[in-house]
């Protein structure tokens, strides 16, 4: 009977342990926080307003865009740092293009990546900063040349 109690018990801490571990990993990949983020010429001009999903803790990062199917035209993924520093970023299982805009502590775009594509390999290119950043927005494919975004433009960023 001893035995048969143990057990029971058991299978409930192994249980109640897969839950809250759930919870912690997962929890903060439901709360989905989006900011609108203008983009802005060098003459002040604005060219477009995006709604940036927030990716401001590792999980989310690493997680990025790679559940979505697909992505509306002026939607993406905002990734957040702590203080500037060379990013990268990885297309890895992604479903669709993307453009990848690097972002400096003052809100510049340093550098832009067009058209990056979805990688299924095991190896899979890292598409880099080459500049410090301390942003990186990741949108639609083609956006940067449809809505003539150039590196030195600004991305509103006001979190």
């Amino acid at each position: 009977m001893k035995a048969l109690a143990m057990k029971w018990q058991l299978l409930f801490s192994i249980t109640f342990l897969m839950v809250v571990v759930y919870w912690l990993l997962f929890s903060q990949m439901a709360e989905v926080v989006a900011a609108k983020v203008p983009i802005v010429s060098k003459a002040g001009q604005e060219r477009i307003i995006l709604t940036l999903e927030l990716a401001d803790t590792p999980i989310k990062q690493q997680q990025g865009l790679t559940p979505l199917k697909s992505m509306g035209y002026s939607y993406g993924m905002l990734y957040v740092f702590d203080s500037p520093a060379k990013r990268y970023l990885r297309t890895k299982d992604m479903r669709f293009n993307t453009d990848i805009f690097f972002v400096d502590k003052d809100n510049r775009i340093a550098t832009i990546t067009k058209q990056a594509q979805p990688c299924y390999s095991v190896v899979c290119p890292l598409y880099d900063s080459i500049y410090d950043v301390k942003y990186i927005i990741q949108a639609t494919g083609g956006l940067a040349e449809s809505e003539g975004i150039v590196v030195g433009d600004v991305a509103d960023i006001r979190l």
